[in-house]
């Protein structure tokens, strides 16, 4: 990994839980990355992470739906929220109460977004979403 995606991926996708980017990448990319290597290198599947990122700003397409953190919603509200920007069907995480990931689905080349097979959401019916 080069360091200017290293710095890149400390920004766009950070381990918020125990501040260990360098193995919570190595996890991530063993538990996902590793079923793309025919398409994507190792650099390639991060640089296309980031990118993905980019292009998708998960606290803006829940502020156009007036969810900002601070506040409690239903996890209907949320999903709905996200649904309605990317026009597909995505899984929330909470950990306890607390909304902790968004996932979005992608195709295998990584191009477009696409509908997540099932919902693996944990969340209960109310859900807090904190910065």
């Amino acid at each position: 990994m080069t360091p200017d995606l290293e710095k890149k991926l400390n920004i766009s996708w950070p381990d918020v839980e125990k501040g260990n980017n360098m193995g919570f990448w190595e996890y991530e990319y063993n538990k996902h990355g590793r079923c793309s290597e025919e398409t994507f290198s190792q650099t390639e599947y991060f640089e296309l992470a980031n990118k993905m990122w980019g292009k998708l700003d998960i606290a803006q397409m829940l502020a156009n739906r007036s969810i900002v953190p601070g506040k409690n919603y239903t996890t209907s509200e949320v999903v709905a929220a996200i649904k309605k920007a990317t026009q597909h069907n995505i899984t929330i995480r909470c950990k306890g109460q607390i909304l902790h990931e968004v996932i979005v689905c992608y195709d295998h080349d990584g191009k477009q977004v696409i509908d997540c097979d099932r919902d693996k959401s944990n969340c209960g019916q109310s859900i807090s979403y904190v910065k």
